[in-house]
């Protein structure tokens, strides 16, 4: 079964996707070693029950950590401008 899109939502879809590609480009250019960095660190999970390689998981923490933080700093600006 195949669900249908309008454009409107494949346009955000495409959006999201240019934006992640140019995120990647970012991290390539600035931080050249951190992928292979991380794909250092050794795995302690039972190999047989892991879903996502660890890179994977270490980059979605450290992006997150990073989004997190600029969001509320832009939430503090936010609160210290209606004061």
């Amino acid at each position: 079964m195949r669900i249908k899109i309008t454009r409107k939502e494949a346009r955000e879809h495409l959006e999201q996707f240019k934006l992640a590609c140019e995120l990647a480009r970012l991290i390539r250019h600035f931080f050249p070693d951190l992928v292979p960095l991380l794909k250092q660190i050794p795995d302690p999970r039972n190999q047989s029950y892991i879903t996502y390689p660890g890179v994977i998981l270490l980059m979605t923490r450290i992006l997150s950590s990073l989004f997190t933080s600029a969001a509320c700093g832009k939430q503090a600006k936010n609160s210290i401008r209606r004061q």
